[in-house]
């Protein structure tokens, strides 16, 4: 707790981080000019606050939760999800793909999907993780590198309207440059299967898949 004086007046306030700063903002600019006002700002401003974690939980990708249950299907035979990655291994991933891939630009969903784990093979589905040379520290288990992997899938001319994010038996999950939608492709045809609008839901349709 701590004490702030205005016009020679001491109001009492919690230290709650962010809103601790909200507060001392009140003050400051004058709008709270006395105590019974402060208290209506103050209530005012937590309703804010319990709306907006309200609303962070709403709008959290179904991933998330499906991904919640691919562990505990890994958890029943001693396995579990690979760790997230860090943001110097994002740095490293970033420039390399600028270097080997050209002027790509990866998506800041799947880079949230990177900071929650680092790639996913599941039942037969799998989603590129950062390269293993580009990891801080060595893995025991084997990644599939966006890099190494697009580098692979980029011999084909046609596939480098693609960025591939993914694969499974039978398709490929991918961003196509051309069109700017995310995509499912038949694996090898190349034939649309059906196209997503976000990353988030691309995955999440691809997790549900993989869990039947």
């Amino acid at each position: 707790m701590f004490f702030y004086e205005v016009n020679e007046s001491v109001y009492l306030t919690l230290d709650l981080n962010d809103t601790q700063m909200t507060f001392v903002h009140f003050f400051e600019t004058k709008i709270a000019n006395s105590l019974d006002d402060f208290i209506k700002k103050l209530m005012k401003t937590m309703n804010t606050f319990l709306i907006f974690e309200e609303d962070e939980r709403v709008d959290m990708p179904q991933w998330k939760e499906l991904l919640i249950e691919v562990e505990k299907i890994e958890s029943k035979y001693d396995s579990s999800l690979r760790n997230p990655v860090s943001n110097s291994e994002i740095i490293k991933m970033k420039q390399t793909i600028q270097k080997k891939l050209g002027n790509i630009i990866i998506p800041e969903s799947y880079i949230d999907f990177l900071k929650n784990v680092n790639g996913i093979d599941f039942n037969g589905l799998v989603i590129y993780g950062v390269d293993e040379t580009l990891l801080d520290n060595e893995v025991d288990e084997e990644v599939q590198g966006f890099i190494e992997t697009n580098e692979l899938w980029y011999e084909n001319d046609w596939q480098k309207q693609y960025i591939f994010l993914g694969d499974s038996d039978i398709a490929w999950f991918c961003y196509d440059l051309n069109e700017r939608v995310y995509v499912e492709l038949d694996k090898p045809s190349g034939t649309l299967i059906q196209f997503f609008d976000s990353f988030d839901s691309m995955l999440s349709d691809a997790l549900e898949a993989s869990l039947l």
